[in-house]
């Protein structure tokens, strides 16, 4: 049995209500969710929120919503493998037979079925997560700090060297989703662990959704 779980809690301080804000004229979670269903990879899908509104929401799509998530998981500083734990738990006295999981977010648009369905074929029977990175530019290690446009930090190490010379492996994780076998998920602490299996996208193939620009250049993508 796979299991796709969806986060989508209520509090978004840079885009207001981002987990359920029009996009394309559906909420965002609705593209998500579409995704998650086209790849046919999993028997079970729910969503983890402390939102009554986004509950009602997603189960008018038919998406269940077993629990309402608690207020201790659902803060700024909350993070995705406690709130997993959270649902692992809820999951494993209804269900014995989890075989892979999947966290997703309300905002992984840019997980495609195909892409869900690659995700698995890479995981095959490792002990490893899966998830989606996209190269970075390798002058980002040149970056500066600006305090009214002066200089206030700099990154010395990297700032006086030539681009050719830069490191070149710098990835961007994108936050579409994480895979892994359930044992994996319970086992671990963290996600992005050594030996983590990542799928590579190209820059115009999905951007992490962070703040209004970044939803703007999401809409010009999707």
């Amino acid at each position: 049995m796979n299991v796709a779980i969806i986060l989508a809690r209520s509090g978004s301080k840079r885009i207001k209500r981002k987990n359920i804000k029009l996009f394309k004229n559906r909420p965002i979670i609705y593209w998500s969710i579409q995704n998650i269903i086209n790849s046919k990879k999993f028997s079970k899908i729910i969503v983890s929120t402390d939102d009554k509104k986004i509950a009602k929401l997603v189960n008018k799509m038919g998406i269940e919503t077993p629990f309402l998530r608690p207020s201790y998981i659902s803060g700024d500083n909350s993070g995705t493998k406690e709130v997993i734990d959270h649902s692992i738990k809820y999951l494993e006295k209804k269900y014995s037979n989890i075989k892979n999981l999947a966290c997703f977010y309300a905002t992984s648009i840019f997980a495609r079925p195909n892409l869900i369905k690659k995700s698995f074929k890479i995981l095959g029977n490792t002990n490893k997560f899966v998830f989606v990175v996209k190269k970075i530019d390798p002058q980002s290690r040149r970056y500066l700090i600006l305090n009214d446009k002066f200089i206030a930090k700099k990154f010395s190490n990297n700032i006086h060297l030539k681009t050719q010379d830069l490191e070149k492996n710098f990835y961007q994780d994108l936050g579409q989703f994480y895979l892994a076998k359930i044992n994996t998920w319970k086992k671990e602490k963290n996600i992005l662990v050594k030996n983590s299996l990542a799928i590579v996208l190209k820059k115009w193939q999905a951007t992490d959704i962070d703040d209004i620009d970044d939803w703007k250049l999401a809409e010009r993508l999707f």
